[in-house]
């Protein structure tokens, strides 16, 4: 168990070296860029610096708590050493020991200093980490928690060694860097100082011009945006002005069937009421019609009684001539026989006798020609209330089937009246619905294209949020 802790100690040594020699070769070449181009590399080395330290507080506190475990481990190892366990203490590998280096940066021939230099540490000739010094630093600088042996568990060889600043001389010895001042690369340094100056005026030149053509192509891009902000709100304008032409257009199509309904409705209530005339006027019609038939059947009713008057009054007549010539006959016959007797005085008493026998037949003739006047008056008058109980019932059979029919008329009428009020009422009905129909359909239509018009809307915002974005 201790084995393979230490070997995963060891490993973790080993990623931390990886990890510092990458860093170191990182800052290098971040410093020459800064040496050619410090102004573009100003932005890009703040960051990388930052993360460096944080990087480096890292490794401290990891280092720490390495050095914390491997303390543990080697109490571990006595602990099993002082029980006798000396087996398990033989397997067990001795922690990986941890070393630092520090030193300083000297300077000789001249009282102005760089504003800083970065040294180098070499493991084995190979750098593996790098710093900055500065007066900040004292021009001091240490390398901590630094492994003594590599993974073949050979001694690693530490160096120290650095970027040499311009116009300076470089000598190390051991942790000590001097840089001297050289006159000779004076020159050098002027040129180089010069060189740096134009390229530096160069790089802010193009720095400019760089800026210049992206203020350009901001410029020709918010003219752009500007020009389709104007385009769409152009667009906008044109559909809200076909939008608006659209609701006048359907208003006027709805007043329009509005008033056209209003219209069909004066119309066919100048119908009903046309209708509604003729009716009453064919029922005045008709009611005169069924007056003037009454009059006509009643003027024929006393015509025919004047007629049987009139029959009878000549039937009348006629009997009584008739009975007048038989009386007359009656007194020829008696002035006769009178005269018979008159002439046959012998015979006198028989024709006196006679006579007042045939008086008497007279008599009783009269007497029949009374009953029989009578019995014909009897008889008249009972035709007379035969004739006039018929009349009677005709008249009321007359009178019950005009009722009857007007009854039916009206019947036929209240009828056909609710029957076209029933179907007035449907078809208002009809018309109703269909309006609130239309309404309903002209609304929710309506309503589609204002939601229609609010998403298109909030869709050109997005997009144009979008395009701003």
């Amino acid at each position: 168990m201790q084995y393979n802790e230490n070997s995963k100690h060891n490993k973790n040594h080993a990623e931390k070296g990886i990890g510092l020699v990458m860093r170191s070769r990182i800052l290098r070449a971040l410093i020459v860029m800064s040496c050619v181009a410090p102004m573009a590399a100003a932005p890009v080395l703040q960051p990388i610096a930052a993360y460096a330290e944080e990087a480096d507080a890292q490794s401290a506190e990891e280092a720490e708590g390495g050095n914390a475990e491997e303390t543990g481990s080697g109490n571990t190892a006595e602990a099993a050493e002082k029980t006798g366990d000396a087996g398990n203490a033989q397997q067990t590998d001795a922690p990986a020991a941890l070393t630092q280096v520090s030193g300083q940066v000297v300077f000789a021939g001249t009282t102005t200093f760089p504003e800083k230099v970065i040294v180098h540490l070499l493991a084995n000739g190979t750098i593996v980490s790098s710093v900055e010094v500065s007066a900040q630093t004292g021009w001091t600088f240490t390398f901590q928690n630094l492994a003594v042996k590599d993974a073949d568990q050979k001694d690693i060889l530490y160096t120290v060694d650095e970027e040499v600043p311009a116009g300076f001389v470089k000598t190390v010895s051991g942790t000590t860097i001097t840089n001297t001042w050289s006159e000779q690369d004076k020159a050098v340094e002027d040129a180089d100082a010069a060189k740096k100056a134009e390229e530096e005026k160069a790089a802010e030149e193009a720095a400019k011009k760089a800026e210049e053509e992206k203020a350009a192509e901001e410029t020709a891009k918010k003219a752009e945006e500007e020009k389709k902000a104007a385009e769409e709100a152009a667009k906008k304008a044109e559909e809200e002005k076909a939008a608006e032409e659209a609701a006048k257009k359907a208003e006027e199509e709805k007043k329009s069937a509005e008033e056209a309904a209003k219209k069909a409705e004066e119309e066919k209530a100048a119908e009903e009421a046309a209708k509604k005339v003729e009716e009453e006027k064919a029922a005045e019609e008709a009611a005169k019609k069924a007056e003037e038939e009454k009059k006509a059947a009643e003027e024929a009713a006393k015509k025919a009684e004047e007629e049987k008057a009139a029959q009878e009054a000549a039937k009348k007549a006629e009997e009584e001539a008739a009975s007048r010539k038989k009386a007359e006959e009656e007194a020829k016959k008696a002035e006769e026989a009178a005269k018979k007797a008159e002439e046959d005085q012998k015979t006198a008493k028989e024709s006196a006798d006679k006579a007042k026998k045939s008086q008497k037949d007279a008599e009783a003739a009269a007497e029949q020609a009374k009953k029989s006047q009578a019995s014909a008056e009897e008889a008249a008058k009972k035709a007379e209330e035969a004739r006039k109980a018929e009349e009677k019932k005709k008249a009321e059979e007359a009178k019950k089937a005009e009722e009857k029919k007007k009854a039916e008329e009206a019947k036929k009428a209240e009828e056909k009246k609710k029957a076209e009020e029933a179907k007035k009422a449907e078809e208002k009905k009809k018309a109703e619905e269909a309006k609130k129909a239309e309404e309903k359909k002209k609304a929710e239509e309506a309503k589609k294209a204002e939601e229609k018009k609010k998403a298109e809307e909030a869709k050109k915002a997005e997009e144009k949020k979008k395009a701003e974005e």
